[in-house]
């Protein structure tokens, strides 16, 4: 319109300066007694959008705005199947590094004994329970990853899942998106020192 030339119309994706991440997220906290997991066709009721100059950036962005808070009391793991262990540990170290108590159920606790690791097993049935840990206060953050979908223990993971939702635990459910996140903790006290803008 004004007789300026435009030098460039197109980008290439590796120019762009910043990684964008959408996270879904389900009000649980609104559905009292509601498990809260879902399938492909119920994945959220509404989507955060976050940019940060690289990936773990955006992850913790994105996560964080779904309420998703790095844990400051302790974490609850019940890592699930063993092929779910073996992609666990591949993490672990970031989970330690956040020096806050660990607390693990039995199989996922002996799992992570046999190699060295301290940890607190709790039990879904005897003392020290998994749903004390949480409804005490002594954890803050909950991984739980389902095993199968018998009805016994999909019941007791749900027990879990919905006291994390009902005392305000972040809650992950999903072993991908744990990976991502506990690696993406790398770069969260930078984070700390980054101004945010509303886009």
């Amino acid at each position: 319109m004004n007789n300026e030339k435009i030098s460039k119309i197109m980008i290439d994706e590796s120019e762009i300066p910043f990684v964008g991440m959408k996270a879904s997220m389900f009000s649980y906290r609104r559905l009292d007694g509601a498990d809260p997991i879902t399938g492909v066709e119920m994945g959220s009721t509404g989507e955060v959008g976050c940019l940060g100059k690289d990936f773990n950036q955006a992850m913790i962005l994105s996560l964080e705005a779904t309420q998703i808070k790095k844990p400051v009391k302790g974490i609850l793991v019940s890592s699930g199947r063993d092929k779910d262990k073996i992609k666990f540990m591949e993490v672990v170290e970031n989970l330690y590094k956040l020096n806050v108590p660990v607390y693990a159920t039995t199989g996922t606790a002996n799992y992570l004994k046999e190699r060295g690791y301290n940890v607190h097993t709790v039990d879904w049935v005897q003392e020290p329970k998994a749903m004390d840990v949480i409804t005490d206060g002594k954890v803050d953050f909950v991984i739980n990853i389902h095993k199968t979908f018998d009805i016994t223990e999909r019941k007791e993971n749900a027990i879990i899942r919905k006291a994390a939702i009902r005392c305000g635990c972040s809650l992950l459910t999903n072993m991908e998106k744990v990976i991502a996140y506990l690696k993406s903790l790398d770069e969260y006290d930078k984070l700390k020192n980054t101004t945010c803008i509303n886009l």
